[in-house]
């Protein structure tokens, strides 16, 4: 199987790619706070010291209404957004570690191969040995060499 297949050779997501590849979902999970609040209905009017005192109690309790419903909706908001940024970060090491055991695989797979290269090497060597075909060891300025 081919590694880019398996995506053995790519590295996981920095930080920032991370940040640019969030689902559409997401995104308009992080958005949201800004089209929800934001376009919002019109302010309550704030009561005149003219009104009557009932009247300002309930221009006040209306404005107080509001700005409860407004901020629970920004904590719904933020609850969303905390919960997708957790869920991103999971997705993140889980991919980290994958790609870390992959290139560990990679690693051993390479230094296998590279002793299995050595082992045919040397056994040709000694076939070719036995067979005539060299000599064992010429000397050249102290070092030892072998004559192919």
């Amino acid at each position: 199987m081919n590694p880019r297949e398996t995506g053995a050779d790519t590295p996981p997501q920095t930080p920032s790619a991370k940040a640019n590849s969030f689902e559409p979902a997401a995104r308009e999970v992080l958005n949201e706070s800004s089209t929800s609040l934001a376009g919002g209905a019109a302010e309550l009017p704030s009561p005149n010291k003219d009104d009557p005192a009932p009247v300002q109690i309930e221009k006040l309790k209306a404005k107080l209404d509001r700005t409860k419903a407004e901020l629970e909706e920004a904590n719904n908001i933020v609850q969303k957004q905390n919960e997708t940024i957790t869920s991103i970060d999971e997705e993140y090491a889980g991919r980290t570690r994958v790609f870390e055991e992959r290139e560990a695989t990679l690693e051993q797979d390479k230094k296998n191969l590279e002793e299995h290269m050595v082992s045919v090497v040397v056994q040709q060597v000694h076939e070719a040995k036995a067979k005539g075909m060299y000599p064992n060891h010429e000397f050249h300025n102290g070092s030892s060499m072998l004559i192919l």
